[in-house]
C-alpha cells in the first residue's frame, strides 16, 4: 500500500503542477492580447486623428480658394473695361444669332 499511495501522492503532485502551469500560461496568452488589443487601439486613434486633421486642413484650404475667387470674381465684376467687354460680346450674339434666326426662316421655312 506504501508504493501505490506514494504513486497517487506523486500523480496528484503532477496533476496540480499541471494546472498551475496551464494557468500561468493562460494568463501570459491573456496578458500579451490585452496589450495587443491596446496598441492596436492606438494605433487606430492616432490614425483617425491624423485623418481629421488632414480633412480640415482641406476643407480650409477649399474655403480659402472659395473665398479668393468670390473676391476675383467683383474685381473683374466691376472693372468697367471687363463690362463693355462681356455687353459687346452679349450685344454682337444677339445681332448675329437674330440674323442666323431670319436666314434660317427664309430658308429653311
Amino acid at each position: 500500500a506504501g508504493l501505490a499511495a506514494k504513486a497517487r501522492a506523486r500523480a496528484a503532485a503532477m496533476h496540480t503542477a499541471g494546472k498551475e502551469s496551464i494557468a500561468e500560461r493562460t494568463a501570459l496568452v491573456k496578458a500579451k492580447v490585452s496589450a495587443a488589443y491596446a496598441a492596436a487601439s492606438d494605433r487606430a486613434a492616432a490614425r483617425a486623428s491624423s485623418a481629421k486633421a488632414a480633412a480640415a486642413t482641406a476643407g480650409a484650404k477649399v474655403v480659402d480658394a472659395t473665398e479668393a475667387a468670390k473676391a476675383k470674381s467683383k474685381e473683374l465684376a466691376s472693372d468697367p473695361a471687363v463690362q463693355v467687354t462681356a455687353a459687346s460680346a452679349v450685344g454682337g450674339a444677339s445681332v448675329l444669332g437674330a440674323g442666323g434666326a431670319a436666314t434660317g426662316l427664309l430658308a429653311g421655312g
